[in-house]
């Protein structure tokens, strides 16, 4: 009897203290510093002045289903060499509502420079010190105007109020306001043109009226 006893104690403790410890203090997620280069795919030359988009996803569960949510972005811009560094950061899993299984390592990475196509990529391996990007110029303006849809969601993300920082913020608004720069020497379309700038002065607008929480980014 009294070991029966023990074996449901020592039962209940191995199933109550890791619900307890995730509950109460969360698992860690955290990504090294990222460094790398934006190269051009012809010439093999650096590319300044490249907004790189980094995206980190998860899993929203329910009992009817799941889904997959971004909870974090990151912009950064490539100096005169080409290249760019994305800071080390961690989050704790409770600091953040109702996402399991946090991937530790990005699952997407856009890049948006003016005259290069956009590049998109949602099939990214390990994470190695010196990641080489490489784009390609656009040879028309059919192929800008297809880039420019792309890139148009590629900062947007689920849970921003509670991961973006102000300086990123900041960078997604000068983003947009680049491409609306953009639109200006390369669509002709006036009508296209009009939909364009106000489907990206909305996305600032929106960026811009984002409340970000504090004491969540570390």
């Amino acid at each position: 009897m009294k070991i029966t006893k023990i074996l449901m104690l020592v039962t209940l403790l191995i199933t109550v203290i890791p619900i307890a410890y995730c509950g109460i203090f969360g698992r860690e997620y955290s990504s090294p510093e990222i460094r790398g280069t934006v190269t051009d795919i012809s010439t093999g030359k650096p590319v300044p002045g490249a907004i790189v988009i980094w995206r980190w996803s998860g899993n929203v569960s329910s009992l009817a289903h799941s889904h997959t949510v971004c909870y974090r972005i990151d912009l950064v811009v490539t100096d005169e060499s080409g290249r760019y560094t994305v800071p080390a950061w961690n989050l704790r899993s409770g600091e953040l509502p109702n996402i399991k299984n946090k991937n530790a390592l990005p699952n997407a990475i856009a890049i948006y420079k003016s005259g290069y196509k956009e590049y998109l990529n949602s099939s990214i391996g390990a994470i190695n010190s010196n990641t080489e990007l490489k784009v390609e110029k656009i040879k028309n303006d059919k192929e800008y105007l297809e880039s420019i849809g792309k890139i148009y969601g590629a900062p947007n993300c689920h849970y921003l109020e509670y991961t973006l920082k102000d300086e990123t913020r900041e960078s997604v608004i000068k983003l947009y306001s680049q491409v609306i720069e953009d639109i200006g020497a390369h669509i002709r379309d006036p009508q296209a043109k009009e939909s364009l700038v106000v489907a990206l002065r909305r996305r600032i607008n929106d960026f811009r009226a984002l409340q970000i929480k504090t004491g969540v980014n570390k």
